[in-house]
């Protein structure tokens, strides 16, 4: 049986882990951002962008209101999850991962439509670099939705002293949805930023 105190400490835990995890993503984006920055403002023998090098507007508005869909509705499931009806927003986190894995293959269907890869200028290689990021944190982060839309479910099946074991799926549902919830909606704005960067200039 967990004591409050313990449960406090792994609540603080998984709330801080995943802070720090953000923390962390930002570095694996400063590298497309400053070379988008860098390669735009050099523009060695006007090669940053040729002529005609332009991503589908439709697939960028697409995929970023599929993300920014997705992060809201789980995040409103994860601050639903601890009322009386929380169980209520389970949908929610589904509709939150078919929507997540919606933006990856829309990601994976412009690949086919772009017109350009990664050696055609230096825009096109930053496009490409950061875009390709992007769809794979995602999909990680969709994989992570995944197992804790598990959890959700088998706690739904558990005994109240299981839910209070550590050891048991049923423990720290609404922590672990919470810290994901956090997590997601931080990674969606980083895609808004990408999306305005590389579509709109």
């Amino acid at each position: 049986m967990a004591t409050n105190v313990e449960r406090n400490l792994v609540e603080s835990n998984i709330a801080i882990a995943t802070r720090l995890w953000a923390g962390a993503t930002v570095f694996f984006f400063l590298g497309p951002f400053f070379a988008y920055v860098y390669l735009r403002s050099l523009d060695s023998a006007g090669m940053w962008r040729p002529a005609g090098l332009d991503p589908p507007q439709g697939f960028g508005a697409a995929i970023v209101l599929l993300t920014v869909a997705s992060a809201v509705a789980l995040v409103l499931a994860s601050r639903a999850w601890g009322s009386p009806r929380g169980r209520a927003s389970l949908p929610l986190v589904a509709v939150a991962l078919v929507l997540g894995l919606g933006a990856v293959a829309l990601q994976i269907a412009e690949y086919a439509q772009l017109g350009f890869g990664p050696t055609d200028g230096g825009y096109a290689s930053v496009f490409v670099a950061w875009t390709g990021l992007a769809a794979l944190f995602t999909l990680v982060t969709m994989v992570w939705l995944e197992t804790v839309l598990a959890y959700c479910l088998r706690s739904g099946r558990r005994t109240s002293i299981e839910a209070d074991d550590l050891d048991s799926p049923a423990a720290f549902v609404g922590p672990r949805l919470a810290a994901l919830g956090f997590y997601w909606a931080f990674l969606a704005g980083l895609s808004v930023v990408m999306w305005i960067v590389l579509y709109l200039f």
